[in-house]
């Protein structure tokens, strides 16, 4: 029995997709900024947050490009839109630094993680924008309703797994260092578990869908 489920396990990640690159900077970044930090003689209280906060700036840019073309197609226009994120996120970087307590970056990861889960859900009853903004469609084939929703329900699960591990080492009074392993493992973690995820209950695709 043990061998027939490592069997299914080495299938499901050899079909597994890899990981890309960008998806690891933010973990990289992390690390090696509180390892670089410990190691300058930063007190790790803050250098915790200034790892976090320099993370957190490298997904803004990471993201904001992609925000910016996804409005324009939208609306014809991003400068708002993306002036209010930017300005979102600029206040949430400035407050973390300037309380430059660690679980307050934890809890920032948990309300984007909540946040972020309840949109998915508004998208799963079929809000069409939504659904078009974290499940689109190719232009050159229509995907089922079924499917992108299926590929939101994953995300949510994500998001969970997310919310549940960071909320446990904050209860649990996780040691910074275990902290930043944990957290900088988990895109590795959940790219591979969300692959395998698919892969097993995933609905098939129709003659027009592949």
């Amino acid at each position: 029995m043990f061998h027939r489920f490592t069997l299914y396990l080495w299938m499901l990640i050899k079909y597994s997709q890899p990981i890309s690159p960008a998806r690891l900077l933010m973990s990289f970044v992390f690390s090696g900024s509180w390892a670089g930090l410990k190691l300058s003689g930063v007190s790790w209280p803050v250098a915790f947050v200034w790892a976090a906060v320099c993370a957190q700036g490298v997904q803004i840019w990471l993201v904001l490009p992609l925000i910016v073309r996804r409005q324009r197609e939208k609306s014809g226009s991003a400068r708002v839109a993306v002036s209010v994120v930017l300005a979102i996120w600029l206040c949430a970087l400035g407050l973390q630094i300037w309380w430059s307590e660690p679980w307050l970056n934890q809890r920032v990861l948990s309300v984007y993680c909540t946040l972020y889960a309840v949109i998915l859900v508004l998208g799963m009853k079929r809000d069409g924008d939504v659904m078009k903004h974290f499940a689109p469609s190719p232009n050159d084939r229509e995907v089922s309703p079924e499917f992108r929703r299926h590929l939101l329900q994953l995300y949510v699960l994500t998001a969970v797994l997310v919310l549940v591990v960071n909320e446990s080492l904050l209860v649990t009074g996780a040691s910074l260092n275990l902290t930043v392993a944990i957290l900088s493992l988990m895109p590795l973690i959940l790219h591979y578990v969300f692959q395998m995820v698919f892969l097993l209950t995933a609905p098939p695709l129709g003659d027009d869908e592949t």
